[in-house]
């Protein structure tokens, strides 16, 4: 079996890779209370990031077993099914009653009957998961299934969806409630639509705090390599790494088609194989970038995400934002750098005290160049 894995989550020792800091700054802040939102582009470790501090959590159930459980129930809005506040409400009274009935949890005593969550018409099906989980916490205390629960969202950019564009404030004041049935705190996974709500003063998730993923380090990306297979010498890890630009997805679809020839395959041969894929993951890239709106991506009308990035690209190395700015006449610029890097497709490079961003990834570099010549 490969282990080499691009289609599906990772998570465990020896899967998941890297992200060290992000992974403590979640694990500790939810135990205090903290609410994030995991922030990436597409296929740079959401949904894994999720399920690892969701097997973190679970794990500490067992190192402390006398502790107070914090028991993490996740949601997904990926599903169309999930089309309304009533079906929203509704989905996270079933992750939370699954999760805190897990024997995990409970042990080997018997879990307390569920109280039923019926949402009627007209009723609010937020003000009804609220009095419904309220019984469900009072009929916890004193059994062995008492606990405080973390709720975690995966595709939360759906929040921003006409279909339920109304919810993301009830799940906040949900969150935010100082009664026992409230969750300890909140972890959305999403992209760009979610992260431009955060950056708005009024909005309903101000307290939510914003985590990036992205490129690996090259620390963390010379690790998966390492540790995922001995047979790789230093030049094709250089040769992954830069066709790459370290995005977890890339190396990890690369590696994988070498791999399935031993490593011993001419590199124009692998990318051809893996070209219909990485033409998917770049078609999202750009969807990202232009969320619909037509943007103008050429010349001195660029929109300023389009001029950074094909600024980046013409330079070729680590450039400090601020000379950027000065080049291309448009400031200010770190939320289209954070943008481009929370996408996987420019790194952040400290050098020294200075923060530089440089579009490392061949492959995304000549797929942008050609789409943008079109």
């Amino acid at each position: 079996m490969s282990p080499f894995v691009s289609e599906q989550p990772v998570v465990g020792t020896g899967k998941y890779f890297g992200r060290e800091q992000l992974g403590r700054s979640l694990y500790t802040g939810v135990g205090r209370g903290r609410s994030f939102a995991v922030v990436g582009g597409a296929k740079t470790g959401r949904t894994s990031t999720l399920l690892q501090l969701k097997a973190q959590l679970e794990l500490s159930f067992k190192r402390d077993p006398k502790a107070t459980r914090l028991v993490p129930a996740l949601v997904d809005l990926e599903p169309e099914s999930i089309n309304s506040a009533a079906t929203l409400a509704t989905a996270i009274y079933s992750a939370i009653t699954k999760a805190v009935a897990d024997p995990k949890v409970y042990g080997n005593a018997l879990p307390v009957r569920v109280p039923e969550l019926t949402v009627k018409r007209g009723d609010d099906p937020f003000a009804q998961l609220c009095r419904t989980l309220a019984a469900y916490g009072q009929a916890l205390q004193g059994t062995a299934g008492w606990c405080q629960y973390l709720l975690l969202v995966d595709n939360a950019d759906r929040l921003l969806s006409p279909a339920l564009e109304t919810c993301a404030a009830p799940v906040a004041t949900l969150v935010a409630a100082s009664e026992t049935f409230a969750p300890r705190a909140l972890v959305l996974a999403a992209g760009r639509p979610l992260r431009e709500l955060l950056n708005e003063r009024d909005g309903p998730l101000t307290g939510v705090r914003p985590l990036f993923l992205g490129a690996l380090r090259d620390s963390e990306a010379r690790a998966l390599i390492e540790a995922s297979c001995d047979a790789v010498d230093m030049a094709l890890a250089d040769e992954v790494l830069a066709q790459s630009g370290k995005h977890p997805y890339l190396m990890q679809l690369l590696l994988a088609e070498y791999e399935r020839h031993q490593f011993n395959v001419d590199a124009d041969l692998v990318l051809a194989a893996v070209r219909p894929h990485t033409d998917r993951l770049f078609t999202r890239l750009w969807d990202e970038l232009d969320l619909g709106r037509g943007v103008t991506y050429r010349g001195a009308y660029a929109a300023p995400e389009h001029a950074l990035m094909q600024h980046l690209i013409e330079r070729g190395d680590a450039v400090d934002l601020r000379v950027v700015e000065r080049d291309l006449g448009i400031k200010p610029l770190k939320e289209f750098a954070e943008l481009l890097e929370y996408c996987g497709v420019v790194e952040r490079i400290l050098v020294g005290d200075n923060v530089r961003f440089q579009a490392n990834g061949r492959l995304w570099n000549e797929w942008y160049a050609a789409r943008i010549r079109r």
